[in-house]
């Protein structure tokens, strides 16, 4: 990539584009019931966006409405709120400690340049565009799950916890056998 082209990013809401609707209310529903495992900062996010945005039906603070209630009252702000989608995609991933850290050591194998695993993803202004048209998302969940067979989780954790450890989303499918992303011209 020439250097006078800027790193492109898009807001972290755009992963929205990426999931079914089905999808966002599993992972917004494993962190609201797991909002205990969620690291302090991100769990406060979560939680001051809900208490300002959200509203559950019998509830002056939707903070106070069981888990199902609150996931599915929050899939508005989670496709419209860049920093709430941040944080809860932060909450998913640390909640996950093992998945997590397999899918950071799958990626390295494969020659993915990424930001260390404890780096705090939620502070970038949202994910860069470009991927590698040789790494689709079927291709990486096959690879994985042939790489660690024991993982019984769904294909579509796979590819979102690819997408929160990458940075990426795969709106510019580049061919890096001739172009390299841009973290790759740096090194």
């Amino acid at each position: 990539m020439p250097m006078s082209d800027k790193v492109k990013f898009i807001p972290f809401h755009a992963i929205n584009e990426f999931m079914t609707e089905q999808y966002q209310l599993e992972v917004l529903l494993a962190v609201f019931v797991n909002l205990d495992k969620v690291p302090a900062d991100y769990r406060r996010t979560i939680q001051d966006y809900v208490r300002k945005e959200v509203r559950v039906p019998g509830f002056r603070n939707a903070n106070q409405a069981p888990p199902a209630m609150q996931a599915k009252s929050s899939i508005r702000v989670f496709e419209r709120r860049p920093e709430f989608v941040a944080a809860v995609l932060a909450g998913w991933a640390e909640m996950q400690p093992e998945f997590c850290s397999s899918v950071y050591e799958f990626l390295l194998e494969r020659g993915w340049k990424l930001l260390p695993l404890d780096a705090n993803r939620t502070k970038l202004p949202g994910f860069l565009t470009r991927w590698s048209n040789a790494e689709g998302f079927e291709t990486l969940t096959a690879a994985y799950r042939e790489q660690y067979p024991e993982w019984q989780g769904a294909d579509n954790d796979i590819s979102l916890m690819v997408v929160w450890l990458s940075g990426r989303l795969p709106v510019e499918l580049v061919d890096t056998s001739t172009e390299p992303l841009e973290t790759e011209s740096e090194d």
